[in-house]
């Protein structure tokens, strides 16, 4: 099967359509969300009309140092866009962030293209960007997730962590429970999505896949590649970063600092 449409001024109008439905039922209800779904609406049009370009010039030119590029700008944008989750006592969070992401992903990444996906050449951007893009995405939220986490439950369990740090525990001993049950928090929404997967809904990149054209058995294949590939990432990246913000908690007397 080839597919085959236009977005031309009929689709055009139809989308309108579909947003003017939105806008309707809104009002009926009184729900006062007209001005989030015009907001959203406009938003996400101008946004991925953005990256539609950009991605049709990437794979246009197929060039290794473009497609790590656009890998590079997806990540930082990604990051940033998460900074208000990041709590405030965390010094450097941002930077932080970024490099546990950034080196985890590319990891993980480069494990799934060269040894399991192995498409010609190895930085085909078809395949990538988008692989990137959901990678990136998940891990950046597990981090932010477990690195907010660990700081509210080490915060709020201030008095015993002095406690065990008084009975001669080191700080990784002392706070080795919270940082497991902050890991675990930012873990779940991977592991739930990767539970589920195709028992409510077929998945997002399932779903595009086949309608691409791609046969059912390849577009799965693929789906739990990079489900596999999201829960790995995540675990790296939230293991990481737990350590490495934990060390920030603590002086070289193995005195608490936060």
């Amino acid at each position: 099967m080839n597919l085959s449409f236009q977005v031309n001024l009929e689709a055009i109008a139809l989308t309108i359509g579909l947003v003017t439905i939105a806008l309707g039922l809104d009002q009926w209800q009184q729900l006062g969300l007209t001005k989030n779904i015009a907001i959203a609406v406009v938003r996400a049009a101008v946004q991925l009309a953005i990256i539609g370009y950009f991605l049709d010039a990437i794979f246009a030119l197929s060039e290794p140092i473009v497609t790590l590029f656009m890998v590079g700008l997806l990540s930082f944008i990604v990051v940033r866009e998460s900074q208000n989750r990041l709590p405030r006592k965390i010094k450097s969070a941002l930077p932080l962030l970024w490099t546990v992401v950034f080196l985890s992903t590319a990891a993980v990444l480069l494990y799934v293209l060269l040894l399991i996906i192995q498409p010609e050449p190895w930085h085909e951007p078809r395949f990538l960007v988008p692989l990137a893009s959901l990678m990136l995405g998940s891990a950046t939220s597990a981090g932010a997730i477990a690195a907010d986490r660990l700081v509210t439950e080490i915060t709020n369990r201030r008095h015993e962590i002095e406690t065990h740090l008084c009975l001669g525990a080191s700080p990784n001993q002392a706070i080795k429970a919270l940082q497991n049950q902050a890991i675990k928090s930012a873990m779940l929404p991977a592991l739930n999505s990767m539970t589920v997967a195709a028992v409510i809904t077929i998945p997002a990149l399932t779903a595009g896949q086949l309608i691409g054209g791609v046969t059912p058995f390849m577009a799965i294949a693929l789906q739990f590649w990079v489900m596999l590939a999201i829960v790995v990432t995540n675990l790296l990246v939230t293991i990481l970063l737990t350590k490495l913000v934990a060390r920030q908690m603590f002086n070289r007397d193995w005195q608490l600092t936060i």
